[in-house]
């Protein structure tokens, strides 16, 4: 069990932080006419906001599809996007949308020879390759082809089936909106909402700051939900230099709570990593670390 337990935790932290650095790369952002989060469908099983140097963007999961929302227009991604693309000899692509088809009333680009490779900073590399993790950065490219469709300053890429989800949900008025408004907080660098019935976790809502993440998870069972709250207490006592989670009081199965390790510090989590090497996680949910 603490291999997958260290995978989680290293997850979760590349996200967080792979996301919002990612979106440095984004650089021009415009009040849009379109919200980002009405192009997001309200029944995602998973969205991640993330915002950088005023740059916004969303990635959501849901059942018909997995999709990307940017806060930019298709002028200013497709200039970005070739940026960020490997280049030959030092030579940037020349990123030209072509259009596909026109679907709804909104048109939808094709976007091809494209790697979204150049959006990995250095210092994930690093983390990743220390925990033999591997980065799908290009999971919203199919055989090096990206859809897109322009609202204005906003645009929606992914798959074509993503592009018409989200076309989809903002004409038939399905967005993520409220949602949003009620979970995520807007001066977070990063949030997460996820929501199933079919795992331990049946709702999640993480929020991402400079130095610390706030996170309300609400678990199926009551027995799950002791033991992570017992997991939780017991990771403190295996640093004496530092108090990682502080959790607030709960009702039902939600553990609330704070962790002391965000954006700007987040190479706390790896001495909590090595600390979890000499330990076993049954011992520690099951309150037998000493």
């Amino acid at each position: 069990m603490r291999p997958l337990f260290k995978g989680l935790i290293i997850t979760l932290l590349t996200v967080a932080v792979v996301i919002p650095a990612g979106y440095y790369a984004v650089e021009s952002f415009q009040q849009v006419n379109v919200a980002m989060s009405q192009l997001v469908p309200g029944n995602s099983t998973v969205v991640v906001a993330g915002t950088y140097n005023n740059t916004p963007g969303y990635i959501y999961n849901s059942s018909n599809a997995n999709g990307v929302v940017l806060g930019v227009g298709l002028s200013a991604f497709s200039q970005q996007i070739a940026i960020a693309t490997n280049t030959s000899g030092g030579v940037h692509p020349v990123v030209e949308p072509s259009l596909y088809i026109s679907y709804r009333g909104y048109n939808v680009y094709q976007v091809k020879n494209v790697s979204l490779e150049g959006l990995i900073p250095q210092n994930i590399t690093g983390i990743t390759a220390q925990y033999n993790l591997t980065l799908n950065v290009t999971k919203y490219v199919q055989n090096n082809t990206i859809y897109v469709a322009d609202f204005s300053n906003v645009v929606t890429l992914g798959s074509f089936d993503s592009v018409v989800t989200s076309i989809n949900t903002y004409l038939d008025k399905t967005w993520f909106t409220q949602l949003s408004s009620t979970y995520f907080n807007s001066t977070a660098n990063i949030s997460v909402y996820y929501n199933s019935n079919n795992l331990p976790i049946k709702q999640a809502i993480v929020n991402v700051f400079n130095e610390k993440t706030t996170f309300n998870l609400e678990f199926n069972s009551t027995e799950v939900t002791i033991n992570v709250t017992r997991g939780i207490s017991a990771l403190n006592a295996l640093s004496t230099n530092y108090t990682y989670f502080y959790l607030n009081p709960s009702q039902g199965n939600w553990v609330n709570g704070t962790m002391e390790v965000g954006i700007g510090n987040y190479y706390l989590l790896q001495y909590l990593l090595d600390d979890l090497a000499s330990y076993n996680l049954t011992q520690i949910i099951s309150g037998q670390l000493q």
